[in-house]
């Protein structure tokens, strides 16, 4: 079975779309199953979240979760607080699919998306063998560019996701780096008239 969304609920809804609220309403969808996790409480979510950055084994991904879940857990209105969507996948799902994204988050008043890259080096950038020539090895790393570029635009060309990348300069700080994230934990206020036209792009074709 296919999940739809209820075009005729979006307006009566009491939570904001793509929130911590909203995950907590509705639960989470498996993939290509009729069934879904469902949560009862905000620490049951933020747990599930937790366990499931553990399993992509970087410490950098783990970290920003970690504060993302201190940070939740701060605030005075926790369910209003944009979900940190992790693991994105482009064209196709699990393990087969093309393109990988680290985080997204979607405002639930405007709709606008941003994504976050966590670039090390040493996972998006290395270059391989010992005994390869100087033009083996600019070929190899012109290569890692492009990919990165390529995923980037390709993410912005299907689905109008602007990219944040943090290289390993960055990621020295992930306190800052979870700074530059978190304003966009910070939606705001809703505008006085919500568009429903914002919708259409996520519900339009469910």
């Amino acid at each position: 079975a296919n999940w739809e969304n209820d075009k005729s609920e979006i307006r009566a809804v009491r939570f904001k779309y793509w929130t911590v609220g909203h995950v907590i309403q509705t639960g989470l969808c498996y993939p290509d199953e009729n069934d879904k996790y469902q949560f009862t409480k905000k620490e049951d979510y933020l747990a599930f979240l937790k366990a499931q950055a553990r399993l992509t084994k970087s410490q950098y991904q783990i970290g920003i979760v970690d504060r993302y879940i201190k940070f939740v857990d701060s605030s005075e209105h926790p369910l209003d607080i944009p979900l940190l969507i992790p693991e994105l996948r482009f064209d196709g799902s699990g393990r087969k699919h093309k393109y990988r994204l680290d985080f997204l988050i979607i405002n639930p008043f405007t709709m606008e998306k941003i994504g976050f890259e966590i670039s090390p080096w040493s996972t998006h950038g290395a270059l391989s063998g010992k005994h390869k020539t100087m033009l083996e090895l600019n070929k190899e790393a012109r290569e890692n560019f492009e990919a990165e570029v390529h995923k980037a635009r390709a993410y912005f060309k299907k689905y109008k996701i602007p990219v944040l990348h943090f290289t390993d300069t960055d990621l020295e700080d992930l306190d800052e780096v979870f700074n530059q994230i978190s304003i966009h934990l910070d939606p705001g206020a809703p505008p006085k008239q919500m568009e429903m036209g914002l919708f259409s792009e996520y519900f339009g074709d469910c």
